[in-house]
């Protein structure tokens, strides 16, 4: 079980969201913290490289619906 996320984290949104209905993102450390920016529980903790990667996919259009 890894420690509680520390209650100083700094968390981001998107600037293109304003509807509100989008994710945070903070980083702690070496990892990754993704929450609902609404509803902040639960937080998801996720290693900081593979976060890096899912960026990485989003912006090459590789979760667009209808792609192959």
């Amino acid at each position: 079980m890894r420690a509680p996320l520390p209650a100083t984290l700094t968390w981001r949104t998107s600037s293109f969201t304003d509807s509100g209905e989008c994710v945070a993102l903070a980083w702690p450390e070496d990892e990754a913290a993704v929450r609902d920016s609404k509803n902040t529980e639960p937080t998801l903790v996720f290693d900081r490289s593979r976060v890096a990667a899912f960026v990485v996919g989003v912006k090459a259009g590789t979760f667009r619906p209808g792609r192959p």
